[in-house]
């Protein structure tokens, strides 16, 4: 299968006022990988031979440093850019294999010995002479194979530089696919009104990321509506960006084809443009947000019942499925997570309207949406500030059981301590003389013919038990209260903001 930026680069050209997704091809050295498959697989050929080959095609002074990532995944670790392979001379070459050979054979020498007296020394010699031969043939075979793989890696990154300083010379094209290692920020400018910015970061592993944002008329276009269709989405991605692409390269080609769609919809059908990502998604955005209003825990279980992922988003850190974790805490705290998730839906599109106001500008109706927003927020504070006062008794009740609990292993602790003191006792007298025994051990025998301390150390359990279950629903509950008294400060502090 063809691979980005391998066989082809992503392209947007312009084509009058419109713009088109094209997947240049690079041009393969095909004579010179052949040639140096030849001779990888010529046995009298050595690692020299492709060095020489590879110095005629790029002569010095050509040999540029690359950054580029290919073969290896946008999410690995640790990636080297691409530099020509390291040059060797026919004397350090001849000094390596002399000693690789010496080494080669004192182990087959080593290896072999026992031949000596079970066959005699002709066959000992024999033997000896045949491995080595063998193992000075792999040795050969894989340096010639290492320089190979790192001679296609540097042909495949020199091909793609050529192709892109080529596509970046044409003023008719105004975005390209790239293949850096690291961080990278690209601003295209696709029409008059339309500006992309595509954000990269590969070679990272964990912090790998790539993402594209849209300036509309220099106003942020954002996915307003997964704020509320989704059961989680990362504010931070949903505020800066469009699209969270996963990081492989297949994603350019979704990237491009969602340029070309939207940019030409911008460009022939501004009203159109405006009802796909302003109307439509600030609607779906508000009717959500009445929906989560008007009965929490019914527009929550619409997430915790769906049995498979369908992330249609074009965001990687949103997610339309619960965890299993999360819908066992749901059938546990119906009430209490479903009005939590309200105040977060609350908050996450009250985080919106900073760039709502911008939208304003060139979509009136957003005016309104900003308007509505903050309506709707204030109606749904009542059921919020309501859960929050029922928490606090809980709460309290629970900090009584924490108490409680920790009074019980207080008073026992003192008297397990005696036991535990005359056990320690134990294990260092049979140490002493000789033996080898651990704390668990005596411990375990001590417990068995000691009924006083055995029944403290039940009834130790028993309490720890309790107090872990206890200061988990604690904790549980706790994170509740804090998501709610954040929404509430938000709400009732809106007017501030203005």
């Amino acid at each position: 299968m063809k691979q980005v930026n391998r066989d082809y680069i992503c392209v947007l050209r312009k084509q009058g006022n419109l713009v088109k997704f094209i997947q240049e091809p690079i041009e393969q050295s095909v004579a010179l990988e052949s040639m140096l498959k030849t001779t990888l697989e010529n046995p009298n050929m050595s690692v020299l031979d492709l060095q020489d080959q590879m110095m005629m095609e790029f002569k010095e002074g050509n040999r540029p440093y690359i950054s580029y990532l290919s073969p290896y995944s946008y999410g690995s670790s640790y990636v080297d850019g691409v530099v020509f392979p390291q040059l060797i001379t026919y004397d350090k070459y001849k000094e390596d294999l002399q000693k690789e050979e010496e080494s080669i054979i004192a182990y087959n020498k080593r290896v072999c010995k026992y031949l000596q007296d079970t066959e005699g020394e002709d066959a000992y010699q024999a033997k000896v002479e045949e491995n080595t031969e063998k193992d000075i043939e792999k040795y050969i075979r894989k340096r010639k194979e290492k320089y190979y793989t790192d001679a296609l890696r540097y042909i495949h990154a020199y091909n793609y530089k050529m192709k892109l300083s080529l596509c970046e010379s044409d003023t008719d094209n105004v975005m390209y696919s790239r293949e850096s290692i690291g961080w990278d920020g690209y601003e295209y400018k696709v029409n008059d009104d339309v500006i992309i910015y595509v954000n990269t970061n590969f070679g990272y592993g964990y912090s790998s990321y790539f993402t594209l944002g849209l300036k509309y008329k220099g106003i942020d276009i954002l996915p307003y509506s997964i704020v509320v269709n989704y059961y989680y989405a990362d504010m931070r991605d949903v505020l800066r960006y469009l699209r969270n692409y996963r990081t492989q390269s297949e994603s350019w080609n979704l990237a491009f084809d969602f340029v070309e769609k939207t940019a030409n919809l911008a460009a022939t059908e501004p009203d159109k443009f405006c009802d796909k990502f302003l109307k439509n998604e600030i609607n779906s955005m508000l009717a959500g947000l009445a929906d989560v209003i008007a009965n929490p825990e019914a527009f929550l279980n619409k997430f915790a019942t769906k049995t498979s992922e369908n992330n249609d988003s074009g965001f990687i850190t949103v997610r339309a499925q619960m965890y299993e974790g999360e819908k066992s805490k749901f059938k546990v705290y119906p009430y209490e997570m479903s009005v939590a998730f309200m105040a977060e839906k609350i908050m996450n599109a009250l985080m919106l309207l900073h760039n709502l106001e911008s939208v304003s500008t060139v979509y009136l109706p957003a005016q309104n949406a900003v308007l509505k927003v903050k309506e709707i927020a204030t109606k749904g504070l009542p059921k919020i500030k309501e859960c929050a006062d029922k928490m606090v008794p809980q709460l309290n009740k629970l900090r009584e059981e924490l108490n409680r609990i920790d009074t019980g292993l207080e008073r026992i602790s003192p008297n397990i301590k005696i036991h535990e003191e005359v056990i320690t006792s134990m294990v260092e007298e049979r140490n002493n003389k000789g033996g080898n025994v651990s704390f668990y051990t005596v411990e375990q025998e001590y417990r068995s013919t000691h009924l006083e301390y055995s029944n403290l150390c039940v009834e130790k359990k028993k309490l720890v038990d309790e107090r872990a279950k206890v200061n988990e629903e604690l904790r549980t509950r706790l994170d509740f209260l804090d998501i709610l008294n954040d929404c509430i400060d938000m709400v009732e502090n809106l007017d501030d903001k203005e």
